[in-house]
């Protein structure tokens, strides 16, 4: 705190006290995340001892938590409260009929098809992917992430490129021409 202050004060520090200060701001930070750390271990310890068993603990949150997602009344069109479950759907039906049966779309200002894209924009996007696009994208990926729940990581896919290229094409391939990947391509 003293430091904060000089620096307040003074507009700067000198190098031994901005060290200084260096040094304490990672001492709390390394102290907040060892408590975060405990309190979070405490709280997984009171649930497992109280939570699995058929203990009030566990009964009480287990209400609070379906409790928070309940919708108990609301509030029709004329002002008054519904309780009933049955009402209350069909409050929640009426409203949004209501609310959606005559919407307008203005589309004065929103370019024209002709503006918005040229015909060489047009036919990128008409234009058949070739494998060297493909090469070029795996290149540019990233390191040990995995896009799907496969674990097959970038770095596996840039490495092994040229072994796996012939089936990795036809799989992109299917892809773009069923919409879907077929389980012999997973």
């Amino acid at each position: 705190m003293d430091l904060q202050c000089k620096e307040s004060s003074l507009g700067r520090l000198s190098e031994q006290d901005c060290l200084n200060l260096k040094a304490k701001v990672m001492e709390l930070n390394t102290n907040m995340a060892r408590l975060n750390m405990w309190w979070k271990q405490r709280a997984k310890v009171k649930w497992l001892n109280e939570g699995d068993g058929n203990s009030k603990f566990f009964h009480s949150y287990d209400s609070s938590r379906r409790n928070s997602n309940k919708i108990i009344k609301i509030k029709d069109e004329d002002g008054w409260l519904v309780e009933e479950q049955c009402q209350m759907e069909e409050v929640f039906l009426r409203f949004f009929q209501k609310k959606w049966e005559a919407r307008r779309s203005n589309l004065e200002g929103w370019p024209t098809n002709t503006n918005s894209m040229n015909s060489w924009d047009k036919n990128l996007l008409d234009a058949k992917l070739s494998m060297a696009e493909v090469e070029e994208v795996v290149q540019q990926l990233g390191g040990n992430t995995s896009p799907g729940n496969n674990g097959i990581s970038h770095t596996f896919i840039k490495v092994y490129c040229e072994i796996i290229k012939e089936d990795f094409w036809k799989a992109i391939s299917y892809f773009f021409i069923h919409g879907k990947l077929d389980n012999e391509w997973k």
